[in-house]
């Protein structure tokens, strides 16, 4: 299938399967992919929870393998739940456990959302 500009569909992803392993090789452009996709992350999730596993996907596209995107994932959910508590000097950690278990969902989606996200690194 070629699309208007007569490039086919194999040759549109193959120059992004290109461009991020040019990414994923290089450690220079790897940090800065890596500190974007924090940035655009933490903005989508400001926007709506869903941006979790946008952000996830982000975050692992920038990582060498699997396992090093499931890891990434996981740290940017700690990321999240640590600005969360920040962001809410209301709510301490301690008074979480009191809310329990609203507490609990939130937690685990700040958690669970980024590494189900970071899994589109096993696709692509």
């Amino acid at each position: 299938m070629t699309d208007e500009s007569g490039e086919s569909e194999t040759g549109t992803r193959s120059g992004i399967d290109d461009r991020l392993a040019g990414i994923r090789t290089d450690t220079r452009q790897r940090r800065l992919a890596l500190g974007a996709a924090i940035v655009l992350g933490l903005g989508a999730v400001a926007l709506h929870w869903v941006g979790l596993f946008a952000a996830g996907a982000l975050v692992g596209l920038t990582r060498r393998s699997l396992p090093r995107a499931l890891a990434a994932g996981l740290a940017f959910g700690m990321l999240v739940l640590a600005v969360f508590f920040v962001a809410t000097p209301v709510i301490s950690p301690g008074n979480v456990l009191v809310l329990a278990p609203l507490s609990y969902v939130t937690v685990g989606i700040a958690l669970v959302g980024p590494v189900w996200g970071a899994l589109v690194r096993g696709v692509v």
